[in-house]
């Protein structure tokens, strides 16, 4: 009897743990200022990917311009970085890829849910997440909670990703991932109920 108790035990502090999310790592781009600005972009891609393209830009642009605000000229100097110039025959631009404002390796396929990391307290905007991974977190929170109800999806959703007291827009952009989710059918409601399908 005693074992049982520990074994249920264990199994709520595993539960208290939370969903297996995993937290977002940022590049310190002032360990880098060694490399060159092609070389930074690729390290800050490979290890933060997908990234969304402006947040990508936001993050070089105080190492090479100073500026803090990412105005449409700067936007376009950081982009152009990652086109191949004309003598040159392998540069970043052969190995990434855009997923819509998503930037990402050609070879990336390990997709994880990134929640904010306690050490730098950097909490991406929802926009800044891809909906990919904001329909994985659903999905993973869905099966671990057993009968959650649609609302408390999206509530528990955006308290992961770092927003304690969503607003409507980023219950609108979750509600938005979560139709998407139903329509693919990999989750359903049953009486009111969200399940995971896949």
């Amino acid at each position: 009897m005693k074992e049982t108790m520990q074994n249920k035990k264990t199994e709520a502090e595993k539960l208290q743990e939370g969903y297996g999310f995993i937290p977002y790592q940022r590049v310190d781009i002032s360990n880098y200022k060694h490399l060159t600005p092609t070389e930074i972009i690729r390290k800050v891609i490979e290890i933060e990917q997908p990234i969304h393209s402006d947040e990508l830009c936001r993050r070089v642009i105080t190492l090479f311009w100073g500026a803090q605000k990412l105005s449409p000229k700067i936007k376009k100097n950081v982009l152009l970085m990652m086109r191949p110039p004309k003598s040159i025959n392998r540069c970043l631009y052969d190995d990434i890829q855009y997923d819509g404002y998503f930037v990402k390796m050609k070879n990336f396929d390990q997709l994880q849910v990134r929640v904010p990391n306690e050490e730098d307290n950097y909490i991406r905007s929802v926009q800044h997440i891809p909906d990919d991974e904001l329909g994985m977190a659903m999905m993973i929170i869905a099966k671990k909670s057993n009968g959650i109800t649609p609302e408390n999806l999206l509530i528990v959703t955006a308290r992961e990703f770092g927003f304690p007291r969503a607003g409507e827009n980023v219950i609108s952009d979750l509600r938005k991932v979560y139709r998407k989710l139903l329509k693919i059918e990999k989750i359903v409601e049953i009486d009111g109920k969200v399940h995971v399908l896949s």
